[in-house]
């Protein structure tokens, strides 16, 4: 199994990353990493976890929304991987608490986060917009490798 242990080594390596732009207060760059680095398991994981895609896409909003909002105070008892996960779980659980509820799902808030958590769920790229471009970079690096990969 050596293709398993270089897979864990870049891992390791990555994780050490988003570890550095934390340790710098680039909170921005820690999310793009972390992004770049778990988005897509974490989104198809969202999906299996709330049997559909939209409810899936809803709820990685949320996880994207959370990861932004809750970087700064990450402790590091965890791996990333492992809090991101924990993340997607909570905002999975909320989501399906508020279908339940009868409504669509949490409505977030108009600000940076919350167009960094659309812009991961846009189809259309929206955040590819020069406007929202300047704002946040981490938006496109991801909303580009999500259109690639996943």
């Amino acid at each position: 199994m050596p293709e398993q242990g270089i897979v864990e080594g870049r891992s390791a390596q990555r994780e050490e990353a988003i570890r550095q732009a934390w340790e710098r207060r680039d909170f921005e760059s820690a999310v793009r990493l972390t992004l770049d680095l778990y988005g897509c398991e974490i989104l198809q994981y969202l999906i299996a976890r709330m049997r559909g895609y939209d409810d899936g896409w809803d709820a990685f909003g949320i996880f994207a929304d959370d990861l932004w909002r809750g970087i700064e105070g990450f402790a590091w008892r965890s791996s990333m991987r492992c809090w991101a996960y924990a993340l997607a779980r909570n905002a999975s659980n909320r989501h399906a608490k508020a279908r339940a509820r009868g409504g669509r799902g949490e409505r977030l808030a108009e600000d940076d986060c919350s167009v960094l958590a659309a812009a991961a769920r846009s189809e259309t790229n929206r955040c590819l917009q020069t406007g929202l471009k300047q704002r946040i970079p981490a938006c496109v690096h991801f909303s580009r490798r999500m259109s690639r990969s996943c």
